[in-house]
């Protein structure tokens, strides 16, 4: 990775890492797109857990807010923060909804957590 980190900027790297997130949301998402928004977030919660991550959900009447407690990449992510890219395509394109990303595992808050709007904002 510091090899092909060298070779590009801090966007291109930090893309790299985006895409790999939307392939691999894409394969592992559910193949329909009438599934109502809690039932993909039991999806993407069943999905995160397979994968060695310890999330948590809180909801409000507004939004679910993801937290991911610990990352199965967490040693290399500090060296490479722009891992956490990866992430928050997952869970963006999993949901196929746009997400905030509120705050990295790597800041002082010591986890990584998403708010994810119940409604979709109208333009």
């Amino acid at each position: 990775l510091s090899s092909l980190k060298e070779r590009m900027t801090e966007e291109e790297f930090r893309q790299v890492f985006a895409q790999i997130g939307l392939e691999l949301a894409a394969d592992l998402r559910p193949r329909s797109k009438n599934i109502p928004l809690d039932e993909q977030i039991k999806q993407l919660d069943k999905m995160l857990k397979g994968q060695g991550y310890i999330v948590e959900w809180h909801e409000n009447q507004d939004v679910y807010r993801l937290e991911i407690l610990t990352c199965p990449y967490n040693k290399l992510s500090a060296e490479f923060p722009e891992m956490c890219a990866m992430d928050a395509s997952i869970v963006s394109e999993f949901l196929t909804t746009p997400i905030e990303v509120e705050s990295s595992i790597h800041s002082e808050a010591k986890k990584c957590a998403y708010i994810i709007p119940k409604k979709q904002k109208k333009a």
